[in-house]
């Protein structure tokens, strides 16, 4: 859908991401095609202890890009930075917004602890939302 938002190319396709509170689509381009995950929470099996080690985790993180760059429908902002990093935004935002950090992306970490030793490392991290400041995510 046009209107909706920007057309997905193949040949130009490099990673997508559809994602919510209860989970996240990947798609990302190989050189053998393309690939993809869905991560879904599944909140009466998930950890929420605040004394356990392996329950999720969330952090707002700012998102990468400290200019707009046009030619994208509504409801949508492209946004770029000096590096040539370009990514289009499912919310409209404006350069003050960006400049000052406010566009944040909530992303949530998902832990695994080591049979052998007992280490704790992150084992996937996927996407929540994006908030612009007005918002809190959490």
């Amino acid at each position: 859908m046009p209107e909706v938002s920007p057309p997905i190319l193949p040949g130009s396709l490099l990673e997508l991401r559809v994602f919510g509170d209860d989970g996240e689509l990947l798609i990302w381009r190989t050189d053998d095609g393309l690939c993809g995950r869905l991560l879904k929470d599944d909140e009466p099996e998930r950890n929420t202890s605040d004394i356990d080690p392996l329950r999720p985790s969330e952090e707002l993180r700012i998102v990468r890009g400290d200019r707009i760059r046009g030619g994208v429908g509504e409801g949508f902002t492209r946004v770029t930075d000096a590096a040539g990093a370009e990514q289009v935004l499912p919310i409209k935002v404006d350069s003050a917004q960006l400049r000052e950090g406010k566009i944040r992306l909530l992303v949530r970490h998902y832990w695994v602890q080591n049979a052998d030793n007992g280490t704790v490392r992150i084992a996937v991290t996927r996407l929540v939302k994006l908030t612009t400041g007005e918002q809190h995510g959490g």
